[in-house]
């Protein structure tokens, strides 16, 4: 019979021994026949005699654990062919080979240059261009050309002839005007040049002679500043653009005065 030892005591030399089926027996030391002494948990084997006593005690046999079968091989895959490529053929004898586009060969010595029409002008050669500029219903031409033709000499503009700015000529007539220097902004040099030594010099000159003469010469020069001054500053901007086209169309000289 198999059973699994409960208890062993080493003062008493006995021990009990559970059954499978629930059955508790008692063994002394006299009955234990392994090598090993006996322990709580073995598993043991024993015999019943015949008041039911277990007799030749010892160590159940461990049984052999189960070996599970090994997987079975797989059968081997068939050898792998490498991969066929077509071999390109050699040309037959008497075969063409293809066409290929025809290459452009380089003119040889002494062949003439491609002869372009009259209307027409080879690769970065055109004809010279001058620029107008943007026109506009009722705007007059500028008097002086936008760009100058290609192939002449640099001509400087006018400083009469540059576009003029009213905030510019307000300015000049504010601080300088006694002294011309908005003539010579609207390029009425001459006419501001003799507006700048008549002032010194005039007002000068009539200081020595009489303080009351010269404080009315420059009494009627600042008046006359401050009309200018008042009749550009309360003047539009769009007024004040036609006014200076129309001024510089007339060519302005160095005498030329603007109102």
């Amino acid at each position: 019979m198999i059973g699994q030892i409960l208890v062993y005591s080493q003062e008493k030399k006995a021990g009990a021994i559970a059954t499978a089926d629930g059955q508790r027996l008692i063994f002394p030391i006299q009955d234990w026949q392994d090598v090993l002494p006996p322990e709580r948990g073995m598993m043991v084997e024993f015999e019943l005699d015949e008041d039911k006593r277990p007799r030749k005690v010892q160590l159940a046999p461990v049984p052999a654990p189960a070996v599970a079968p090994a997987p079975a091989a797989a059968p081997p895959s068939p050898p792998q062919q490498p991969p066929q490529y077509p071999q390109q053929q050699p040309p037959y004898q008497g075969q063409q080979p293809p066409p290929y586009p025809p290459q452009q060969q380089p003119p040889y010595q002494g062949q003439q240059p491609p002869q372009y029409p009259p209307h027409q002008y080879p690769p970065h050669q055109y004809p010279p261009q001058q620029y107008q500029g943007q026109q506009y219903p009722g705007q007059q031409p500028p008097p002086y050309p936008m760009q100058q033709p290609m192939g002449q000499p640099y001509q400087a503009v006018p400083f009469a002839l540059r576009p003029k700015s009213k905030v510019a000529l307000v300015l000049w007539t504010f601080f300088l005007g006694n002294l011309g220097a908005h003539r010579f902004y609207m390029g009425a040099w001459g006419l501001g040049l003799v507006q700048a030594l008549g002032f010194l010099i005039l007002g000068t000159l009539l200081d020595f002679v009489s303080p009351l003469a010269s404080s009315v010469f420059f009494l009627v020069v600042g008046i006359f500043t401050l009309v200018e001054f008042f009749r550009y500053i309360f003047t539009n901007e769009a007024k004040f653009n036609a006014k200076v086209q129309a001024w510089q169309a007339q060519r302005p000289g160095p005498f030329s005065f603007f109102w």
